[in-house]
C-alpha cells in the first residue's frame, strides 16, 4: 500500500510539472514571480534582466508564476513557463533571458 501511494504521488507530481503547475525539480534556474516581483529561487538573475522581466509581466497583467531554465550554452537552453504566463509574452521573456 505505501508503494502504491508513493507511485501515485510521483505520477501526480509529473503531471503537475508537465501541465506547468509546478517547476521542474531538476531545472538549473528557477525564477519565481510573486506579487509582481521576480526572484531566483535557484540560480542567478541579473538585476537588469529582473527589471525587464517585471516590466513585461506588469504590462501583461501577470502577478504570479514561474520560469525555469534547463541546460547550458552552447547547447540549447530549454525555457519553460507556468500556465499563468500568457503565450503572447513568452517570446519577449525568452529574448530577455537568453540574451
Amino acid at each position: 500500500m505505501p508503494i502504491l501511494l508513493f507511485l501515485v504521488a510521483i505520477a501526480l507530481s509529473a503531471m503537475a510539472v508537465s501541465c506547468g503547475l509546478l517547476p521542474h525539480p531538476l531545472s538549473g534556474t528557477i525564477l519565481v514571480l510573486k506579487r509582481g516581483q521576480f526572484y531566483a529561487s535557484r540560480g542567478y538573475l541579473k538585476p537588469s534582466a529582473r527589471g525587464y522581466l517585471q516590466d513585461i509581466m506588469r504590462q501583461a497583467g501577470v502577478q504570479n508564476g514561474f520560469i525555469t531554465l534547463s541546460g547550458r550554452a552552447p547547447a540549447p537552453i530549454k525555457v519553460a513557463f507556468s500556465r499563468s504566463i500568457p503565450p503572447e509574452v513568452r517570446q519577449q521573456l525568452r529574448n530577455v533571458l537568453l540574451n
